[in-house]
């Protein structure tokens, strides 16, 4: 089951439903990474359908076959996904939930425009690899390269009208609005410029900290979920046999984290 819906009256984004064979426990929005289609989270999906859990969905715009692609004349940012994309989401969640609660599953950008919306709307939010990336959440040399990459990165976007992310190693090609919004959080820390007016959320939350997750280490993290009430943190460790970068490459090893989405969703209805 498939439906759509346009973004900024461009983007045509496809949402993509994933139902359990058996009785549906619970269903989740799942918010993805900047630069990971929903294909490389087929086996979380997977393994959260078989633990009764329903997932709705969407590649953002520009992302597999959401058309057009991204270049200097067709941009989005932060604002667009919090005010369109997932209230898209939401909206279509609705013919399906058994709460009128949405939960989101978002990892790394997918937990920051969540908690933003958050701010002024009723949810749930379980992050994964997520946080703050202002660049005073790292130490040392990790400061200064976070710093370079923000302005690293704007220059590009300012030059060619979109990031050729699938050519540096980040993402894929990017939107200048999306990106603009990045570089700005990482050299000022804060949101101002995509929500005026923002606070600590009541919303019930849950974030799992990769263990070695250089993208988003533990400071980034506690400062992302300090914007809400009642912020739950926990570090998560990845079995010794999976290699690469925690940031995404739980992806292959998802188990830990479904277990405790599992939990939180049971807690959370209980």
């Amino acid at each position: 089951m498939q439906s759509s819906f346009k973004l900024n009256h461009i983007f045509n984004v496809e949402i993509q439903h994933y139902f359990p064979d058996q009785d549906v426990q619970h269903i989740a929005i799942l918010l993805p990474a900047i630069g990971i289609t929903i294909d490389k989270y087929q086996k979380l999906i997977t393994l959260l359908n078989q633990a009764n859990i329903a997932i709705i969905t969407a590649d953002y715009p520009g992302y597999a076959k959401n058309l057009p692609k991204v270049d200097r004349h067709h941009s989005y940012g932060y604002a667009d996904l919090i005010e369109q994309f997932i209230p898209a989401l939401v909206a279509d969640a609705k013919q399906f939930a058994m709460s009128k609660t949405p939960t989101f599953i978002g990892h790394s950008l997918g937990a920051h425009i969540a908690t933003l919306y958050a701010q002024h709307h009723p949810c749930n939010v379980i992050g994964i690899a997520t946080g703050n990336i202002f660049y005073k959440h790292w130490k040392g040399k990790a400061r200064y390269k976070m710093l370079a990459t923000a302005y690293t990165f704007r220059l590009l976007v300012n030059t060619l009208g979109y990031l050729p992310g699938d050519k540096i190693g980040f993402g894929k090609r990017e939107a200048k609005g999306l990106i603009n919004d990045f570089a700005s959080i990482v050299i000022r820390g804060n949101y101002r410029h995509i929500v005026a007016d923002y606070h600590k959320s009541n919303a019930a939350n849950l974030f799992l900290q990769i263990q070695g997750d250089q993208w988003a280490p533990m400071t980034s993290i506690v400062a992302l979920a300090n914007l809400y009430h009642y912020p739950h943190i926990e570090q998560i460790k990845l079995p010794t046999d999976i290699k690469g970068n925690p940031h995404s490459v739980w992806l292959k090893a998802p188990e830990i984290v479904i277990s405790k989405i599992s939990q939180f969703l049971n807690n959370i209805n209980a």
